[in-house]
């Protein structure tokens, strides 16, 4: 089989560069219609909560409190589609098939139910070093779905356990703090008293509650919820909601608004009521989104206008585009040392668990110039590899490792056998004189060892470099060129 020429091979590395980055940033949207005005999407974030003391203490959840939530929502619904500033208000239904529709989903769902349910089982049997792990991973899995958004009461129950772990651990006392602030803001019901705690428990439940209500009074909810829930609804705005006790009849009702395009919250509308009611927290609530009503009013988009294309960084598939740098540590006589090869990297990912996955890639790459000159042209390497990589994300940080299949192809090398022709070769050795070339036209087969790092730079891109380490084990004869070792950088894409 013919190898394409070195020129040919640098144009189609620069087509595939082009082409790739076109598959990732083009739009996905379609154009809109002139003049037309359309409804805003506002999502009712699902932490519409009221704050309020209730009787029963042992822990479990009190669902009396559901009442006036509903008619927070009622209220706020109801203002929005019948008012002049008409919204498409996206409610927990819509959340939910979000949420339970994303790729992985029932996997990852049945793993964090699973650690969950070993943490509980430790902390029973009073291991609660043992048990904070295996809650806090239950966690993680439970948040990397948005399980904590849909169904907050059973990953409150997981947060409770957690921080009842490290008090009862004694070995953090700062965790158990947040921890209790997320639990009581996802479930304001759940509740920790005397005669069911120990009093340094109870205590740090109820430094939490007041360290929470005077947060969300004066900061508000934290953003980057906000902007999970408006990924995962394609939502404009992201509405949350809170009755806040400011005595012990009286609530303060205090409503935030969540730019999505400004990428921060609109000034809070507040509202006190002297006592809590249903039918004053529903029409309070109404009044409160009836301020915020104005902030719905969206420009009329300019002919031509395209609305850009949204993913969420949550599919299964995955694009990488990068630069490559390699050398071969075997090289043929009269070769004296490993020459550079550079070019380009193109490859996908589909992963199969949250720390697994398989992955193919297309390397092209071209020789450059050894050192002593002995190489007589540059020559193409053709490079695939498929394989399968296990990692594991520490914050912003990835660490992986992979093992791959490859199969690669060499160009016609030439090199110089009369050292004096590299001067001048044109004029010292006309022609063939003083050359050789080795064409090797067989499929090298060999494996790939793949360390990598990424560093996520946003929820669909992140930065990745790697060192790939391989052995050719076919042909087992007359190989020019083993061990190749290469280094790749380049940027990863996410759907």
């Amino acid at each position: 089989m013919p190898s394409p020429s070195p020129v040919r091979v640098k144009l189609l590395t620069i087509a595939l560069g082009a082409l790739a980055i076109g598959a990732i940033l083009l739009p996905a949207g379609e154009v809109a219609a002139e003049g037309v005005e359309e409804p805003r999407r506002v999502a009712m974030a699902s932490d519409l909560r009221v704050f309020n003391p209730v009787t029963e203490g042992n822990g479990a959840s009190n669902p009396s409190l559901e009442v006036y939530q509903e008619a927070m929502q009622r209220g706020v619904e109801q203002q929005w589609r019948s008012s002049n500033h008409q919204a498409t208000v996206l409610g927990g239904d819509e959340l939910d098939e979000a949420v339970a529709g994303a790729p992985m989903y029932e996997d990852n769902l049945e793993l964090a139910r699973e650690w969950g349910q070993m943490g509980i089982e430790a902390y029973k049997q009073v291991q609660t070093q043992t048990a904070a792990e295996y809650l806090e991973r239950s966690l993680q899995y439970f948040e990397a779905i948005a399980h904590d958004i849909v169904a907050p009461r059973e990953v409150s129950e997981i947060l409770m356990y957690l921080a009842l772990s490290y008090l009862e651990d004694g070995t953090n006392v700062v965790r158990p703090l947040d921890v209790l602030q997320e639990m009581i803001r996802r479930d304001p019901g759940r509740r920790l008293q005397s005669g069911y705690y120990p009093d340094f428990v109870v205590q740090y439940y109820e430094n939490a509650r007041q360290t929470l209500w005077r947060e969300l009074r004066e900061d508000g909810p934290p953003e980057d919820e906000s902007k999970r829930i408006a990924e995962l609804t394609d939502a404009e705005f992201v509405f949350h909601a809170y009755a806040i006790p400011t005595s012990a009849d009286a609530v303060e009702l205090v409503a935030y608004l969540y730019d999505v395009d400004d990428e921060q919250f609109l000034p809070a509308e507040r509202l006190s009521l002297q006592s809590l009611d249903e039918q004053q927290v529903q029409e309070g609530f109404g009044r409160l989104a009836s301020r915020l009503s104005a902030c719905l009013v969206e420009a009329v988009p300019e002919p031509g206008e395209v609305d850009g294309f949204a993913p969420t960084g949550t599919s299964r598939l995955s694009v990488m585009l990068g630069m490559t740098f390699g050398s071969f540590l075997q090289v043929p006589t009269p070769v004296e040392a490993p020459f550079g090869n550079y070019g380009m990297n193109v490859g996908l990912g589909w992963s199969l668990t949250p720390d697994f996955r398989v992955t193919a890639s297309l390397q092209i790459a071209n020789s450059i110039r050894d050192y002593s000159g002995v190489l007589a042209d540059s020559f193409t390497t053709i490079r695939a590899v498929a394989g399968s990589e296990l990692g594991r994300a520490v914050g912003p940080i990835y660490l992986g490792f992979g093992v791959g299949l490859e199969m690669s192809r060499f160009g016609p090398m030439q090199v110089f056998t009369d050292k004096s022709c590299i001067p001048d070769p044109d004029r010292l050795c006309p022609g063939s004189t003083g050359r050789d070339t080795f064409d090797d036209e067989a499929l090298h087969w060999g494996v790939q060892l793949r360390p990598r790092i990424a560093w996520k730079l946003s929820q669909t891109f992140q930065f990745s470099s790697s060192v790939a380490m391989g052995y050719y084990f076919s042909p087992l004869e007359d190989q020019l060129l083993n061990f190749p070792l290469i280094g790749e950088v380049g940027i990863e894409y996410r759907f």
